[in-house]
């Protein structure tokens, strides 16, 4: 479908890593992995967390590199780490081939089980498949009791022909 995409990694952080605690290791975690603000909070070195993706299409390919993102993202102690790493969009009707390169190697333990995540970002999209999905729920039990109805009234019918015939018969 047409929308507006973005693309995220996720993974669990340490316990006890919040949004407010920026001492020490949280920092040196949220620089390590690009999600610190380098205006408000500028780090010493670059992120290691890097990223290359390609979305390709007909011939036509869209391409974004995690450096254009740094400071996108957040660490919580409930919802983990997340970092954006760009966004696309996308015509209905068509196929595409998402490519990521990930180019570091991730040595530090406190990082657990990270994911892909492609989101819809764009609240048209979203409004539009909440109510396509309430019409849904509300048209299908109407359609089937409609459908019970015109079968039940059909065999009536039938019950009642087959009743006036056995009594001719008779």
């Amino acid at each position: 479908m047409s929308a507006l995409y973005s693309i995220y990694i996720s993974a669990d952080s340490p316990k006890g890593i919040g949004d407010d605690q920026q001492a020490g290791a949280e920092k040196e975690l949220a620089c390590q992995v690009g999600v610190c603000d380098p205006k408000r909070e500028p780090c010493l070195t670059p992120p290691l967390w890097k990223f290359h993706w390609a979305l390709s299409s007909d011939g036509r390919t869209v391409q974004g590199d995690s450096d254009e993102t740094i400071g996108v993202g957040r660490i919580n102690s409930v919802t983990g780490i997340e970092r954006e790493l760009g966004e696309f969009r996308t015509e209905a009707g068509h196929r595409y081939k998402f490519d990521l390169d990930v180019l570091f190697d991730n040595r530090d333990v406190r990082i657990a089980n990270p994911r892909l995540m492609v989101c819809v970002s764009d609240f048209h999209a979203e409004s539009s498949l909440v109510l396509s999905s309430l019409l849904r729920l509300i048209c299908l039990p109407i359609g089937a009791t409609g459908a019970f109805l015109i079968l039940a009234s059909l065999g009536s019918q039938w019950w009642k022909q087959r009743r006036a015939h056995i009594t001719l018969v008779s």
